[in-house]
């Protein structure tokens, strides 16, 4: 009983920490530095989607063109953002297919949409968070210890993140847990469509979705995700093409052009340098595509096939472009972090460096609870915090944890 109150009270003490941190630390920061004007975007990953859609549904415009994204500017920042201004200008960065996928939120004002939008984040993520530990199973999990990895996976700093944004990562990602979920329950059809909303952010869920393809393709038992994917996909490509005519060029260009102003780079990159660091994730690649050819043949209640739920969304983050802010998409590596959990008792076993790297990688991604507590503490005995370069302590390891989960996944691939 003493070591369960003791596992509640430490819980809940570094769930305290991503919530104060965001909401009493790093949004006054960010209000005190806004534009003094009164901006209903601010901050807001919806608002320049909630603009678009609106521009594509009632004003039969390109949400991609320049207009709107004076208008996107006007209501984000307060202004349009000038040629000599070194800042996101908010585009609309995302498929066309958003529009339909999102088209409700559009007949409402923006901050009803908003708060309707969150609330919509918060409740697919604490479902997709018990479909993952539903998927990995951890051993001895009961009612307590359910609800307290529930708390501390919606309490974690990406996810806080990601809903203090409004993220549509988290619904990217609730949505491919969604497709995993069903996948593993049978409903191959459910799981076609899932994974095709999914797309609404293609370099989140697109190896997600080749796997699970070439997974499906080789038995024909399992076709049936083919054929569902197929139809959902043909369905809203054809919806957004009569929306946003011509839409896949805009699209690409605005990608294009997301990768220069936030300043994206492969984590090897950062790590080794630019070219050590393209050579090091074309051979991650290699390795992570020959292990995932591996398992196409695994039943979808194998322990292979729960390595590759895992194994999947950390490659992703692995050879995806990305920027120290994008913390909300390591929401991703939840899968990883449950998987590595169960290993524990194999761990203790294993040689002296699988336990070295284990060891290190449960530390990075514990890393955003520990930062963010010890700034809350900081806080709390009237520390002040004054510039950028000290809130982004929760970010310091950000290119280190995805590569470390990966390896350790690797390491702990299920004997075949």
């Amino acid at each position: 009983m003493k070591n369960r109150i003791l596992a509640v009270g430490f819980v809940l003490l570094i769930a305290c920490g991503p919530p104060y941190y965001t909401f009493r630390i790093l949004d006054p920061f960010i209000r005190m530095n806004a534009p003094r004007v009164s901006t209903p975007g601010l901050g807001s990953d919806l608002y320049p989607r909630w603009v678009g859609i609106r521009a594509a549904l009632f004003n039969h415009e390109n949400p991609y063109s320049q207009a709107t994204t004076d208008r996107i500017q006007a209501g984000y920042y307060g202004h349009v953002v000038g040629t000599g201004e070194h800042r996101d200008p908010q585009r609309f960065a995302y498929p066309a297919h958003v529009v339909v996928l999102l088209a409700p939120l559009a007949f409402l004002d923006f901050q009803t949409a908003r708060a309707l939008f969150l609330a919509i984040l918060i409740l697919t993520t604490i479902l997709a968070t018990l479909m993952w530990l539903r998927i990995e199973q951890p051993p001895n999990m009961n009612a307590i210890s359910l609800s307290l990895a529930t708390l501390l996976i919606i309490a974690s700093w990406p996810v806080v993140q990601g809903l203090y944004a409004q993220q549509i990562t988290l619904l990217v990602a609730a949505l491919l847990a969604g497709g995993f979920y069903c996948v593993w329950r049978k409903q191959l059809g459910v799981a076609g469509l899932l994974l095709a909303f999914s797309t609404i952010k293609p370099q989140l869920s697109w190896l997600s979705v080749l796997w699970l393809l070439v997974w499906s393709l080789s038995d024909r038992k399992r076709r049936k995700l083919t054929w569902w994917f197929g139809a959902s996909m043909i369905l809203l490509l054809g919806a957004s093409e009569l929306l946003v005519p011509g839409w896949p060029l805009n699209w690409l260009s605005t990608f294009h052009d997301y990768l220069g102003y936030t300043g994206s780079s492969l984590n090897f990159q950062v790590l080794f340098g630019p070219l050590p660091g393209v050579l090091i994730t074309l051979v991650v690649v290699m390795f992570g595509g020959l292990a995932l050819w591996r398992t196409r043949f695994s039943p979808a209640t194998s322990e292979m096939f729960l390595f590759t739920v895992a194994f999947i969304p950390a490659l992703t983050l692995c050879i995806l472009p990305t920027w120290s802010w994008a913390t909300y998409n390591q929401v991703l590596l939840i899968p990883a972090a449950i998987y590595l959990y169960r290993q524990w008792g194999r761990v203790r076993a294993a040689r002296i460096e699988v336990r070295l790297c284990y060891g290190i990688t449960m530390l990075a991604l514990a890393w955003g609870y520990l930062a963010t507590l010890f700034l809350t503490s900081a806080h709390l005995l009237g520390a002040v915090i004054p510039d950028e370069s000290q809130l982004r302590l929760p970010m310091y390891n950000f290119f280190l944890v995805a590569p470390l989960t990966l390896l350790s996944l690797y390491l702990l691939r299920p004997v075949s």
